[in-house]
């Protein structure tokens, strides 16, 4: 089970910094300039866009898990 958690979280940290280095994110507004809050706010967006149906999946499954390791022992 942890294999699994740290395989997730290796895979989450993989997908942020691709995301981070999206070129719309990072070319289209200067730094330091009233565009770059713009930039930044459609950076965590996107950010936000590609985390949430990981977690969703994540919750679910262990959620599943805990389920079915819940029945396993009561069935003994």
């Amino acid at each position: 089970m942890k294999k699994v958690i740290l395989l997730i979280l290796l895979f989450t940290f993989t997908i942020i910094g691709q995301a981070i280095a999206c070129p719309n994110c990072k070319d289209a507004y200067t730094p330091g300039s009233t565009g770059a809050s713009i930039g930044e706010s459609y950076s965590w967006s996107v950010l936000f866009m590609l985390l949430m149906p990981i977690a969703t999946v994540t919750f679910i499954s262990l959620r599943i898990a805990s389920a079915a390791k819940k029945n396993r022992n009561t069935d003994l």
